[in-house]
Formats: C-alpha cells, sequence, structure tokens
C-alpha cells in the first residue's frame, strides 16, 4: 500500500527506474508508528493554531470597530 502511495507503479511505467527505487526505499522503510505520532502532533497543535489566527481576528475586528465609532462620533 505504501509503495502504491509513492507511486511506485508509476515510476516503473514511465520509465524512471531511480525515482522507482526510492519510492520502494521510503515503502519499506516506512514507520506507521512515526507517522502516527507526527500526524497526531500536528492534529493536537491545530487548535491551539486556530485560537492564536482567531484571536488576531478579533483584535482587528475591536480596532476597526474601535476606529468607526471614532468616525461616529465626530
Amino acid at each position: 500500500m505504501k509503495a502504491k502511495d509513492e507511486g511506485l507503479i508509476k515510476h516503473l511505467r514511465s520509465g524512471k527506474f531511480g525515482d522507482s527505487w526510492k519510492a520502494w526505499s521510503k515503502a519499506v522503510t516506512w514507520d506507521p508508528d512515526k507517522e502516527f505520532d507526527a500526524m497526531k502532533s500536528a492534529m493536537q497543535k491545530q487548535p491551539t493554531e486556530i485560537e492564536k489566527r482567531l484571536g488576531v481576528l478579533i483584535d482587528d475586528q475591536k480596532k476597526l470597530l474601535a476606529s468607526l465609532k471614532a468616525v461616529d462620533g465626530m
């Protein structure tokens, strides 16, 4: 399955044997636990990153609102 993901057959069909070897090498040395841990770590970081981005957007909206209120008060 991982060989398919790495494009082994596609590389073989196109005559790119060097790329085929690279794809095969990646497939047979693939560590599913390591990939799972990396994906899990990335997913755990997402809420924090999203929260930071939302905080920036909220602050921008507050500044815009304050400037609109200032214009309205003139």
